[in-house]
């Protein structure tokens, strides 16, 4: 997928890994209605700005999709 901001590589597994899903159902959990769940991947040793953030697509879309403006970047 492309936009005019995004490019998102899309792969399709049999089986998603469970520790990856629980991470997301528990940050679901937590958050109300107003808030964005997310889980964030974190390898011991790696530095913090190679964590990997995961979301769902369909709250991607409605928080960040296509026809909404770019992220501001700092």
């Amino acid at each position: 997928m492309r936009t005019g901001w995004l490019v998102a590589e899309c792969k399709s597994w049999r089986r998603l890994p469970a520790r990856v899903l629980a991470a997301l159902e528990q940050a679901e959990r937590s958050a109300t209605s107003e808030q964005l769940a997310v889980a964030v991947l974190h390898q011991v040793g790696a530095r913090r700005e190679n964590d990997l953030v995961v979301l769902r697509w369909g709250d991607f879309l409605e928080w960040f999709g296509p026809d909404s403006d770019p992220p501001e970047r700092t």
